[in-house]
């Protein structure tokens, strides 16, 4: 968890390069898909994937350290 005096303020933020502030949704019931999306998105110079978890979606909390496992630089959120 990250604690407020190291979140970053929207200012700081803008200071970034664009590539570090762009990233990726995965959007998808299946966790073989998202796995597989994460991995291409990786290999295309995606910085960042995040995914939101509900009822019906994947369970990102087991999807996400196959993902890690099978990429180099990623970092999901």
């Amino acid at each position: 968890m990250v604690t407020a005096d190291k979140m970053l303020s929207a200012d700081s933020v803008r200071t970034f390069p664009i590539r570090e502030r762009v990233g990726l949704v995965i959007n998808t019931g299946s966790a073989e898909a998202a796995i597989q999306a994460i991995v291409e998105a990786e290999q295309a110079g995606v910085r960042q994937v995040w995914t939101t978890q509900g009822p019906t979606s994947m369970d990102a909390l087991t999807t996400y350290p196959v993902a890690a496992a099978q990429t180099s630089r990623m970092p999901i959120c």
